[in-house]
């Protein structure tokens, strides 16, 4: 009767944690493709800096050899727009939100191991339930508090997050892609590398 009783609260806290594990697992990647956004925007907003600080200078060089009052019309409205771009980035700094997504999705990253981890020990069965629900209880703590400080997430990142796990399955490696990370002799399965299938293939 105690071991049913224990088998059945072994599946409770295991479904407990899988549904913990995935949550986290999708909220790092969210934050990861927010972070791959705004990276993009921050590359961007740089190189508008460049081309309106360059286009600037020339007008404002060419204004002044050739005393144009059209010429020092146009560089009065490009300056103000390059003025009005900096203003902007100050405002909503592009930059700050990027490394923020950035710390979120690398704490998470290591939630969603430590999840991970904790998972495989519930299957094993040889942790008690009680020392792996005080780890469980642990991990939840740490999350919330990376929840609460985190940005705000985007749609188009969740989109992006939920394109790349459900098709592109970004989340997971099939045992022949891990094992061409390792080396040989801790391969669990006898692929050989491509190269040499291709020169048996040719012989």
């Amino acid at each position: 009767m105690n071991k049913a009783i224990d088998m059945n609260d072994s599946q409770k806290f295991l479904g407990v944690v899988r549904e913990l594990y995935g949550r986290v697992a999708w909220t790092h990647k969210t934050h990861e493709k927010d972070r791959e956004i705004w990276s993009r925007r921050v590359c961007l907003t740089r190189w508008i800096n460049v081309v309106l600080i360059g286009i600037t200078s020339i007008l404002a060089t060419v204004g002044a050899i050739s005393n144009s009052q059209i010429i020092f019309v146009v560089t009065s409205i490009v300056g103000a727009v390059s003025t009005a771009f900096v203003v902007y980035q100050l405002s909503f700094n592009p930059e700050k939100t990027e490394a923020e997504h950035r710390m979120a999705a690398k704490r998470l990253l290591y939630l969603r191991d430590q999840y991970l981890i904790l998972i495989q020990e519930a299957m094993s069965e040889r942790t008690s339930i009680q020392q792996l629900q005080n780890k469980l209880e642990s991990l939840h703590r740490e999350a919330s508090i990376v929840y609460e400080y985190a940005p705000d997430s985007s749609s188009k990142a969740y989109m992006a997050a939920s394109e790349a796990l459900k098709t592109k399955e970004e989340l997971t490696f099939s045992r022949e892609e891990i094992d061409m990370l390792l080396p040989e002799d801790l391969r669990l399965t006898s692929t050989k590398p491509r190269e040499i299938e291709e020169g048996e293939t040719k012989g």
